[in-house]
């Protein structure tokens, strides 16, 4: 045991020097812990901290991905600017709550939800939407009932969606009426919002009009206009005069708190810290916690900057692949690999500001329970590495392994996290050869089950059953009769269908489902990570809606003294 536990020694010591140098520069410093975040400030997302004061900041400039086009289109779209200058039907903030948009709020609300601006009868395949008659776009056209019709059709029709098979059509009943049918109620657990907060509403003659169809232009309804673009480099906003929504109906997300918009795509973290420093932008999300240390109250630009650090809300899981074709098919084999994967060591070898898990939950989802993390699995264990080490050699005897390499396949931006994996089953006697990909090859070779044995990927969504639907559900395979990691067990499948379903979705329905992952070892959550939003210091309220965006517009600002 003695030899074991230098072995670890040894192999954490290493591995925390390579991550340090991988930071970049050569100075060493202790990692930022959790412990460290802890009331670094208050939470500036508190609506709490909305006062209405009318205060316009002149400029906000924000770091973004790189964009190449400005298409409006797609469930998923994050392309900058597009929920300051596109509306959908309604808005969902932060807390679930949905707010009518372009639906006027003043009709409607014969629903089982109550939900104002539409009605719909249980049992019924049919809802309509009621928009307000006077929603005019930055063209200057008239945004009717077909409009919605165009733009649903549009973004169905050209599969940039998901989620939207159960669409089964949209028609105007007159200017401000449109029905949609579907080929069942929308009684799944978000399914009303996939349909109803995801598509922009484009004006037919503008989307003509444009010479690119709106991929290099940015026409809608919303409050800000496009002033200017250049593709890879920036794009800037301005607060639209001829706003449709009259004052006292916007919401905050509607507002115009700032008189310009300023999206300027940097990619590279690094770059990001130095044009904070150079006073280049305002606000940036995605930041790795560990690069914060200067914006800190102590740090070098504290007076300056703040910092917010929040749960990422993504499950960082590991999959073992379950076909027969593979090692890992046998369950012994697969609880040796979870029970190795010590998870504490893992997230110190990573930088230490990742959260600790004890089951393949997050509990930034509105339906998580503490419940989740009392199950006693490989998810929570974290008993002393001596004990770690007898629970695995007792499962590799059992699944007779002989040190044969298993394949890890993994998406290349991951390498770092794949890497101390990979050392920390290394320890424990498991071998692993690595290989990495894009996402697309990584999805060719899934569908060959003699090509790989482990991989890792994240996983998101508003609620908990959505995160497993998208590791799990048999709808993500062609066959459609079993999981991307080759689980056949329609038991298994049948509950998660179950607690997807408003009427199943509840906290001993979703224990059964996780109780059945873990006897049957089907998955492991590794981690759930950090991530800091470095702004500006005369920022108070950052709004940021369900998909954790930040609408710079509708965050509130205040004048500081000196500027």
């Amino acid at each position: 045991m003695k030899s074991f536990k230098r072995v670890c020694a040894m192999l954490l010591a290493a591995v925390m020097v390579l991550g340090l140098a991988a930071c970049g520069g050569g100075e060493t410093q202790s990692a930022v812990t959790n412990d460290d975040l802890v009331g670094q400030n208050a939470d500036v997302t508190n609506t709490g901290n909305i006062t209405k004061s009318g205060y316009v900041a002149d400029t906000v400039t924000v770091a973004f991905t790189s964009a190449t086009s400005l298409s409006p289109w797609g469930t998923s779209n994050n392309t900058p600017g597009n929920y300051e200058v596109y509306e959908c039907l309604y808005e969902e903030d932060i807390t679930g709550a949905v707010i009518p948009i372009l639906a006027d709020k003043s009709r409607g609300g014969n629903n089982p939800d109550g939900v104002p601006g539409y009605d719909h009868e249980a049992g019924s395949l049919e809802y309509t939407v009621y928009i307000y008659d006077y929603i005019y776009d930055h063209a200057g056209n008239h945004v009717t009932a077909d409009d919605v019709v165009f733009s649903y059709n549009y973004q169905h029709d050209n599969a940039v969606t998901s989620g939207w098979d159960v669409l089964q059509k949209v028609e105007a009943l007159d200017d401000t009426t449109v029905r949609f049918t579907f080929t069942h109620e929308l009684d799944g657990v978000g399914e009303w919002e996939q349909l109803f907060i995801y598509c922009f509403i484009v004006d037919e003659d503008s989307w003509n009009a444009s010479p690119s169809h709106l991929l290099n232009e940015m026409i809608g309804t919303g409050p800000y206009a496009q002033l200017a673009y250049t593709s890879g480099a920036s794009l800037t906003l301005v607060a639209y005069p001829g706003y449709w929504q009259k004052e006292e109906l916007r919401p905050q997300v509607s507002q115009q708190n700032a008189g310009k918009i300023v999206y300027k795509f940097i990619n590279e973290v690094a770059t990001r810290v130095m044009a904070f420093k150079n006073d280049e932008i305002d606000i940036s999300d995605d930041i790795d916690t560990i690069n914060t240390y200067d914006f800190l109250e102590t740090g070098e630009y504290g007076d300056k900057f703040n910092v917010w650090t929040y749960p990422a809300g993504l499950i960082y899981s590991m999959w073992l692949n379950c076909s027969e074709k593979s090692l890992c098919g046998d369950v012994n084999m697969r609880k040796a690999v979870y029970y190795a994967m010590d998870t504490d060591m893992l997230i110190a070898l990573t930088g230490g500001t990742n959260l600790p898990v004890n089951s393949y939950s997050n509990n930034s989802n509105v339906d998580y329970d503490p419940s989740f993390d009392e199950i006693e699995s490989y998810n929570s264990f974290h008993g002393p590495q001596e004990e770690r080490k007898a629970l695995v050699d007792q499962y590799l005897k059992a699944a007779g392994y002989n040190g044969e390499p298993l394949m890890f396949l993994y998406q290349s931006d991951m390498q770092d996290v794949v890497t101390a994996i990979i050392n920390i089953l290394g320890m424990y006697g498991i071998t692993c050869d690595s290989r990495g990909t894009d996402h697309a090859g990584a999805a060719s070779i899934l569908e060959d089950p003699t090509q790989w044995d482990i991989e890792y990927g994240q996983w998101g969504g508003s609620y908990l059953v959505q995160k497993w639907a998208h590791a799990y559900d048999w709808a993500n395979t062609t066959a459609g009769d079993h999981t991307v990691n080759y689980i056949y067990d329609q038991e298994w499948q049948d509950l998660l269908m179950l607690v997807q379903s408003k009427e199943g979705h509840t906290t001993e329905n979703m224990l059964k489902w996780l109780q059945m992952m873990y006897d049957n070892a089907y998955g492991m959550n590794l981690f759930n990570s950090t991530k800091s939003i470095v702004y500006r210091d005369n920022l108070h309220f950052l709004y940021r809606n369900n998909k954790l965006i930040i609408i710079p517009g509708a965050c509130e600002y205040h004048e500081v003294s000196g500027s």
